[in-house]
């Protein structure tokens, strides 16, 4: 089915081929095959590669920003819909393309916000013990400010800093954060009115979580963060 490679057009920033393949009346929401091995539509590929102009034509055109990909091995933080994808790559200007839409559920928006939360969008990621080359530090903090600015994107059209997915809890986000060296996204979520008394599923507390971490100057400045009015005024309550 020719159709089927407008997300292959997509993918390899086709403009000019996208917009003839929608003028023949290609479906716009056909899903097809990803790195993953699951299957994706053209826009979460527009959205994982930042092609903000094929993606502003897609949604201009009737794409449906709700569609969920599928993955093969059925992982709930890759198994997401194009806002997602966004988050995953830390684009925001797709991220905030597609919230203006105004047709992102809630509870994909929730769910966006739990993952921009953690270094490469990998909930099991723990970068305290890590030996922070240049490299690493460069790319930590391009990622940190990335995702601090996405989380603040998440909260503005809805999400809730203390909301819950599944049985993850804000702790959860907060402890994620400061064990990715997130430390400008920790300070962000704070200053969104998180609650740093909040457990993680598992029990843990944030502070016990921060006095774990190894890399000083991340420590210094995330337990600055929890010393803010913000989170002075959580722990008072």
């Amino acid at each position: 089915d020719e159709y089927a490679l407008l997300p292959v057009a997509c993918a390899s920033k086709y403009f000019k081929t996208v917009r003839e393949m929608i003028s023949l009346g290609a479906d716009l929401n056909v899903l097809s095959n990803s790195q993953s091995g699951g299957k994706t539509t053209a826009l979460a590929f527009c959205a994982a590669n930042d092609y903000e102009e094929i993606g502003k034509l897609l949604i201009d055109k009737g794409a449906d920003v709700t569609i969920h990909g599928t993955v093969k091995d059925g992982s709930v933080f890759n198994d997401e819909s194009a806002l997602h994808h966004a988050v995953h790559y830390e684009k925001a200007g797709m991220v905030t393309m597609l919230l203006s839409t105004n047709k992102i559920p809630k509870e994909d928006i929730q769910r966006a916000l739990f993952t921009a939360c953690c270094f490469n969008n990998q909930e099991t990621t723990d970068t305290s013990g890590i030996c922070l080359n240049d490299d690493i530090f460069m790319q930590l903090r391009k990622s940190d400010s990335a995702s601090s600015q996405i989380v603040s994107l998440l909260v503005d059209a809805g999400a809730d800093v203390n909301g819950c997915i599944g049985d993850r809890t804000a702790g959860d986000m907060l402890i994620q954060a400061a064990r990715s060296g997130y430390a400008v996204t920790f300070n962000t979520l704070v200053e969104n009115g998180i609650n740093v008394q909040t457990l993680s599923h598992d029990g843990v507390t944030v502070q016990d979580a921060v006095s774990w971490l190894t890399l000083g100057t991340l420590k210094m400045f995330i337990e600055a963060s929890l010393r803010s009015a913000p989170a002075q005024a959580a722990l008072k309550k």
